[in-house]
């Protein structure tokens, strides 16, 4: 945009020009534009051109449009009769206008006028009626009009109508009364805040009615309000009121405390009745009046002011009022705690007292201190170590940090002690110290530089490196170098490792015996997490075990024998359940120690999820995993398969979950003892995977083997399992007994539990070896036990009846062994032993038990 040009000399005095720039701002206003209306424009100096050189009279009556502000001297009386009154016909109105209408429209001059030469708007509204040119309305009767609230609170006491009253008069009040029956008195005009009438103080709360007082609520405090201290009464002031009160006790002691004190503590105590001076008697026998300023019966026994005391010894010392009180100290010298000639350091220990370094003490003296002084000094031991120490310490048995160890100096550095040690020691990374600033046996972590190989730095104790003889960790293997790493030392395992999942680590970065936990891929594909040292020792990858999953494929197996619609590894949106009862809505889990030791987090964000879709879960969590929630199992499984007493309490939990039928289901299973459906949790195992045949049972035990019971462990064969392994399988020997062991317990040598005599079986119980005992075997005392059900060699204490009708009770194997017992009240041994017949019906009730 071009800068405009400047006007020719003379251009403005030509009042052509002046109106050609002023006329597009008075057609915008519709009259002459002010002079800060201008200046809003940024054409301030058009104003002075019109005034300078021209009259605004002149402009006005070329142009046609008013001036608004009005020329120097323009205003009088007469003016402001008549710009009045144009003012009034042009809004027709007959009635005044007041100062803040007029400066709503815009006529600040003219009420400034007005003012100017009438005094008042209302003088110069009153001349104006005189003369018949506007009517003044009754002002009284409309400001109450407006305020209609004044009018329905007056009081019928006031001698006054309220329409005569003068709302603004400071030298009258009037009374008051609202519709809830308060009365007060006050002024017209103090009842108005910012246009509005205020309410009842009372109801407002600004004062308070005589029944809310605390006089009226709590007049057990009346006696002891003062009367003529307080300027207000005990019916003005509120429970709760905060300020300070006067008071005054039965005593007569006047003393200041706030009302809302007095009520919350709900009991009247007297400050003075409680100071010391009346509380403490015998404390106020050791007050020392020469030194003491205060007034004793202005101090609370809970003060913390210091104060003089004297004893009867005539010792005076310092201490504050509630230690007296409540800690029941006394005088300091009577009880050993300041010095005296007779407590003294220089008198107790003597010892210490050669020790005292009289140059660095300076003033202060042994005689000066006693030994139990918590107060550090100077001292100087046997070996002339200069030191600092507290004397309690000192008292106690500390003696010099330097000789002791603890401080460096006087040839106790790391420098001075082990030489050998400070030759690794790394001077660039460990700054400000040196072998000579640090303690030789220190427990401060530094830097150091192996000897043999600059490029080893490590950081540990001064002391691991002194006491504990500890070199180099990456010459001793126990840190991760470029010669001592997972992938140079294991390049066999290496395969294993899963380099898509491991991003950001690699092993190179860790030592076998590393605890960091990884990524690892076998060649069948599993992936699995395990740290560096499970992999180092011979760990693989768990789906490859036979093991594998073998709790959770049985609690399957078990439910799905139970409930129909079972599904296993079921999932609902990527989120994976164990065993689920769809009938139901029931997420079984299995929760292993070694997967689920630190993942609370993880189980508990599933049974959020799950319950918010309506799925109630129950886990059987392995010891010593913690419960969840009260419907989980805690169990106790050495071997990888699960006991059955387990899944029996698991739905227990259920129980109440299911219909009638399934709970009929459940009991018929709880009662029986063996699983339900071990053929199909032998088929879904046999598809895991195998071991290799070298190593499997039928190669290593072929001898083992061959008691392999094929009919109960169908389709499973000594093939598939390696000669460690936890598999509960069946078992037959040559006598054909059958049982149940872990395979791994068999190939350490555990054979038939029949042949072994550890198990009852047909052929070696007590009736089928010895016939003749078990005649005299009694079965209604011994409840469930029977001759065919107990071993011949069985430690149970049995009841047996001989021929003669004799009941007594004997160890199986002490009737069927080398040594064999008959009757004890027969003929032979006890013979004139009294027989005593044993209560059998009390035998029968506690069987019943």
């Amino acid at each position: 945009m071009e800068k405009e040009k400047r006007k020719p000399r003379g251009y403005w005095q030509d009042i052509n020009n002046v109106i050609k720039h002023v006329l597009p701002v008075c057609k915008e206003l519709g009259r002459l534009p002010t002079e800060k209306e201008l200046d809003a424009r940024g054409e301030k100096s058009l104003f002075t051109y019109m005034t300078r050189f021209h009259d605004l009279t002149e402009i006005s009556e070329i142009t046609g449009y008013k001036m608004n502000q009005k020329p120097y001297g323009y205003w009088s009386e007469q003016t402001v009769d008549r710009e009045y009154e144009e003012l009034l016909k042009q809004h027709n109105k007959h009635h005044p206008f007041t100062g803040r209408e007029l400066i709503k429209l815009g006529r600040c001059d003219l009420n400034n006028a007005i003012r100017k030469y009438f005094g008042t708007i209302n003088n110069f509204n009153k001349l104006l009626s005189h003369k018949g040119i506007i009517e003044i309305k009754d002002t009284k009767k409309e400001f109450y009009d407006n305020h209609p609230k004044l009018v329905e609170e007056w009081a019928k006491s006031n001698e006054e109508i309220i329409y005569d009253c003068e709302p603004y008069a400071k030298n009258k009040t009037y009374y008051w009364e609202c519709n809830k029956g308060h009365r007060w008195e006050s002024h017209i005009y103090s009842r108005l805040k910012k246009g509005r009438v205020m309410s009842c103080p009372y109801c407002s709360g600004r004062k308070i009615p005589k029944f809310e007082s605390l006089g009226k609520l709590t007049p057990k405090y009346i006696k002891f309000w003062h009367k003529t201290k307080n300027k207000l009464s005990i019916y003005e002031v509120r429970p709760t009121y905060a300020l300070p009160t006067w008071w005054i006790c039965k005593i007569g002691h006047s003393f200041r405390r706030s009302p809302a004190n007095v009520t919350k503590l709900n009991k009247f105590d007297c400050c003075i009745c409680d100071s010391i001076k009346y509380s403490c008697i015998k404390l106020m026998i050791e007050w020392d009046w020469e030194k003491n300023s205060e007034d004793p019966s202005k101090i609370s026994p809970g003060s913390g002011k210091r104060v003089f005391w004297k004893c009867k010894e005539g010792h005076s010392w310092d201490t504050t009022v509630a230690q007296r009180v409540s800690q029941e100290t006394g005088c300091p010298y009577c009880a050993g705690q300041k010095a005296t000639p007779t407590n003294c350091l220089e008198f107790n220990r003597p010892d210490l007292a050669i020790e005292w370094d009289f140059e660095k003490n300076k003033i202060l003296k042994p005689t000066e201190v006693t030994a139990g002084a918590d107060k550090i000094v100077w001292w100087l031991c046997k070996k002339k170590h200069s030191y600092r120490a507290n004397i309690y310490n000192r008292n106690n048995g500390k003696g010099c940090p330097y000789y002791s160890g603890h401080k460096v100096g006087y040839g106790n550095s790391l420098a001075d002690s082990f030489p050998v040690v400070s030759e690794e020691f790394h001077f660039i990374k460990n700054k400000k110290i040196t072998p000579e600033t640090i303690l030789g046996t220190s427990n401060k972590k530094i830097w150091w530089v192996c000897k043999t190989n600059k490029i080893h730095e490590w950081s540990t104790t001064v002391s691991s490196r002194t006491r504990q003889k500890t070199g180099c960790p990456f010459c001793s293997n126990t840190k991760v170098s470029d010669e001592n790493n997972f992938a140079i030392n294991n390049k066999e395992k290496l395969k294993y490792f899963d380099f898509n999942k491991n991003k950001g680590t690699s092993p190179y970065d860790y030592v076998s015996g590393s605890g960091k936990v990884v990524w690892w891929k076998c060649e069948n594909n599993h992936s699995w997490k395990a740290p560096f040292v499970r992999i180092y020792n011979g760990s693989g990858c768990k789906k490859c075990s036979v093991q594998t999953s073998f709790p959770e494929i049985r609690l399957f197996c078990e439910i799905a024998s139970i409930f129909k619609n079972t599904k296993w590894r079921y999932n609902i949106e990527m989120v994976e359940i164990n065993v689920f009862i769809e009938d139901y809505n029931i997420a079984l889990e299995y929760d292993g120690w070694f997967y689920h030791e630190k993942k609370l987090n993880n189980d508990l964000q599933k049974n959020k999820y799950l319950e918010e879709k309506g799925i109630r879960i129950f886990r059987i969590r392995q010891s010593p995993l913690n419960q969840i929630t009260n419907d989980d199992v805690i169990a106790k499984i050495m071997q990888k398969d699960l006991d059955k007493k387990f899944i029996n309490q698991i739905l227990g939990k259920i129980f109440q979950q299911v219909s009638k039928k399934h709970q009929e289901n459940i009991k018929k299973y709880i009662k029986q003892g063996f699983y339900s459906d071990e053929k199909e949790f032998n088929r879904i195992t046999s598809f895991l995977p195998k071991p290799i045949p070298e190593r499997s049972l039928a190669e290593k035990n072929p001898e083992l083997s061959k008691q392999w019971n094929k009919k109960k462990n169908d389709p499973l064969t000594p093939k598939m399992f390696e000669p460690h392994s936890g598999k509960k399988v069946w078992w037959i020997c040559k006598k054909k007994h059958e049982w149940e062991s872990t395979i791994d317990k068999r190939s350490n040598g555990r054979n038939c539990p029949f042949c072994a005599n550890k198990k009852v079986c047909y052929d070696n119980n007590l009736l089928a070896l010895s016939p003749k005992i078990s005649e005299e075997w009694d079965i209604a005392l011994n409840g469930e036990k029977t001759p065919k059900n107990t071993l011949n060699g069985s430690g149970y204490k049995a009841w047996w009846q001989c021929t003669n009708g004799h009941y007594f009770k004997k160890r199986v194997a002490d009737r069927t062994g080398t040594k064999k017992g008959n009757c004890p009240h027969c003929l032979g041994r006890g013979l004139n032993r009294k027989y005593n017949p044993p209560d059998i019906e009390k035998i029968k009730r506690l069987l019943i038990k």
